[in-house]
């Protein structure tokens, strides 16, 4: 695989400089404030000041090099961002534009920004320059796959164009989110693709179950099921995959129809009393935190879509699986969570 990183000689330099500019600095301040004695009372949290800030940048400077540096290697097919020695992320070149947002970086380099980060990680970021080995290839790379164009930067592209490289496809993450959930069952996924191709023949078909579940006129109805994640929903819940309950609902319901769900059925869950042993005066989450608990023997946790309604639409995944559905809802800025 090629690569673009910073070259060694060049690694080699910037940490000289950093030691040659840190280390007397920080020895200073330390004689200073344990040797000599300031004639004002502010001398001191100027040396204090001054050990900090070198010494940050010293440690910060060694740990990073100690660590790994990052780095790109890529071919044909994928890209491979090194964040550091420890963390990496593959990205298909044809997804590339979806996962990495790439930008200008004074004066003349490139930096690479992952748009969405593991969940409880920070903004992650990589920045290559001229004087990184490779970084010519890596540009040329760029432009042939269409992420670049000519060396030139989004100011210079066409806003409509801009607003359409960055939109999420909502409908193709709604289709990869309906697989996870039903476990790739085929027929719902194609029920729910049927739906995304023609929502009004949806609508018609649907119409007369659609009218006693929701209390819509035909205008809101037609516009819910052109809305790529309400009828993701609705799809999932005709086919038992979800259920949703009200906020104020009963335990032995919330029970009742969580346990109705073909992932509940596939992992042969039954209602036994452990199950019933839930306190009756608690709520939907205080439950679903407290039966994570009781499914842990089977890998298992409570999960929910989010709604613009008092009321929850639940499910039974894992935990990996929860993790990259949190991610996908939040690609297009819906929700997806558990009961923690």
């Amino acid at each position: 695989m090629r690569q673009c990183r910073a070259g060694r000689g060049g690694v080699l330099l910037a940490l000289a400089i950093l030691v040659l500019l840190c280390v007397p600095t920080v020895l200073f301040c330390v004689y200073e404030l344990l040797l000599e004695k300031g004639p004002s009372e502010e001398d001191p949290l100027i040396y204090l000041a001054g050990l900090a800030l070198f010494g940050g940048l010293l440690v910060f400077g060694v740990h990073r090099v100690v660590r790994g540096l990052p780095y790109i290697s890529y071919h044909e097919e994928k890209v491979v961002i090194h964040w550091n020695g420890r963390e990496e992320t593959v990205v298909p070149w044809s997804e590339f534009r979806q996962e990495i947002q790439v930008g200008p970086l004074f004066p003349s380099g490139i930096v690479l920004t992952q748009r969405n980060p593991p969940q409880g990680r920070g903004k992650r970021e990589i920045s290559v320059y001229p004087t990184h080995r490779g970084f010519r290839a890596f540009q040329s790379a760029l432009e042939a796959h269409g992420i670049l164009g000519g060396g030139q930067w989004p100011p210079d592209i066409n806003c409509e164009e801009v607003f359409h490289i960055f939109t999420p496809d909502v409908e193709k993450t709604c289709v990869e989110i309906a697989q996870i959930i039903s476990q790739n069952e085929k027929e719902v996924v194609a029920a729910f693709q049927e739906g995304l191709a023609a929502p009004q023949q949806y609508l018609a078909q649907q119409e007369q179950r659609l009218k006693s579940q929701y209390p819509l006129s035909k205008e809101e109805m037609k516009r819910c099921v052109a809305d790529p994640w309400w009828l993701m929903r609705d799809v999932l819940e005709q086919h038992q995959v979800v259920c949703t309950r009200d906020w104020k609902d009963e335990l032995e319901d919330f029970l009742f129809f969580l346990f109705g769900t073909k992932r509940a059925k596939a992992e042969g869950l039954t209602l036994d009393p452990r199950y019933f042993g839930l306190s009756r005066a608690g709520d939907i989450p205080e439950w679903s935190r407290l039966l994570n608990g009781k499914l842990a023997d089977k890998g298992l946790v409570v999960g929910y879509l989010g709604t613009e309604a008092d009321e929850y639409t639940l499910f039974l995944t894992t935990q990996e699986e929860l993790d990259t559905l949190e991610r996908l809802a939040y690609s297009i800025h819906q929700i997806i969570s558990g009961f923690n």
